[in-house]
């Protein structure tokens, strides 16, 4: 810190006698604009040691990837700095890929679903293409375990199978599907709201609709599966055909007419 503001002191120990030399008025508005200049500077220095102590946190927890050390990394999915908000998710991702129980539990105590729901939301439109991806395998991953929670937010999720980004289509069509498992209740609404998804121009995000429909069993995912066992893509065709024929297997044939 010394040697950062050390020719900042040394500016304003000469500053008497750069001014001493200008005329009356200009001397002030010299030495105002010296010294505004100094306090940005100051104020840099500070700003840029405290980001680079916030990203050696981090990226420490990264180093150590637990359950207690992810959820901590939680609280910095924030950060203005970009290489800080990409460290943490991506130690939160890790974790969640092996444990997300353990770390549910370590951020339920911290925050509510609202709360984390709201936070990798706001990650999924971040300009950082490895910080979209794992806020939305994070979300994929809590939606499989913890489907009744994080249902109430389905309505969000399925704004984003409009994403230009593929790989947060693909995670979002997913997560639908593992909300819409909850219960037999919810996976109308769920298969319902997979529409666009069914009809992405992207055929990998429309195998991840076929996947999810073929956990929802109603006749909604009927339809939709059987309009896709003619896609123009053989891998869409067997994926569907797959699917098509578990939802079969275990909802009633006298109910297979769309409602």
């Amino acid at each position: 810190m010394l040697l950062s503001v050390g020719p900042l002191l040394l500016l304003l120990a000469c500053l008497p006698s750069v001014v001493g030399f200008l005329p009356f008025g200009l001397d002030l508005l010299v030495a105002g604009v010296l010294l505004g200049l100094g306090g940005v500077l100051v104020l840099g220095i500070l700003q840029g040691r405290r980001d680079y102590k916030q990203y050696c946190r981090v990226a420490a927890l990264q180093s150590d990837p637990t359950p207690a050390n992810a959820a901590e990394a939680f609280q910095h999915i924030n950060s203005p700095q970009a290489i800080v908000r990409t460290t943490a998710i991506e130690t939160v991702r890790a974790v969640c890929e092996y444990t997300p129980g353990k770390l549910t539990t370590r951020l339920g105590a911290r925050l509510d679903a609202e709360a984390i729901s709201e936070s990798l939301v706001q990650r999924l439109r971040d300009e950082e293409t490895d910080v979209r991806w794992s806020a939305a395998t994070i979300i994929k991953l809590l939606s499989r375990d913890y489907p009744s929670a994080f249902y109430p937010h389905a309505p969000r999720f399925s704004t984003l199978l409009e994403h230009p980004d593929s790989h947060v289509r693909i995670e979002m069509a997913l997560t639908l599907g593992y909300l819409g498992s909850a219960s037999t209740d919810t996976a109308s609404s769920a298969a319902g709201a997979l529409v666009p998804a069914v009809q992405d121009a992207d055929p990998d995000v429309r195998r991840a609709a076929t996947a999810s429909l073929g956990r929802l069993p109603c006749p909604r995912s009927i339809t939709m599966l059987d309009h896709l066992t003619a896609d123009a893509m053989p891998a869409v065709q067997q994926d569907a055909q797959r699917a098509l024929d578990s939802v079969r297997s275990r909802y009633p044939p006298a109910d297979h007419v769309a409602r």
